[in-house]
């Protein structure tokens, strides 16, 4: 995807943990864990073929697994990796509107 940057510290990359519930809230499912790593799939019916690797905790290494995994995910979730990140990253309002039925339209 051009223009799209991969932080460069580990300091700027998302945590194990907020890429993790991420993948979950996306509709990702963990296929593998071991000691070091979890796989991580998307669900659905049109999901796209890709497998994302992650650390299975927090790590010395865990930044290197984390930016490799960034564009797999942005490609799984349909997003550039710029929004995948502001996502993990930027605290979101939710903004919810509730409109009568019967409201006259305008």
């Amino acid at each position: 995807m051009s223009g799209t940057l991969i932080p460069s510290t580990d300091q700027d990359l998302p945590t194990v943990a907020s890429l993790r519930a991420y993948l979950g809230r996306a509709g990702w499912a963990m296929r593998d864990d071991d000691d070091r790593t979890q796989l991580w799939v998307p669900t659905g019916e049109n999901a796209p073929d890709v497998q994302v690797v992650l650390p299975s905790r927090e790590s010395r290494d865990a930044g290197v697994l984390i930016a490799e995994a960034l564009p797999a995910v942005a490609f799984g979730v349909g997003r550039t990796v710029d929004e995948v990140l502001i996502e993990l990253t930027e605290p979101l309002d939710l903004v919810a509107v509730r409109l009568r039925p019967d409201a006259p339209s305008g």
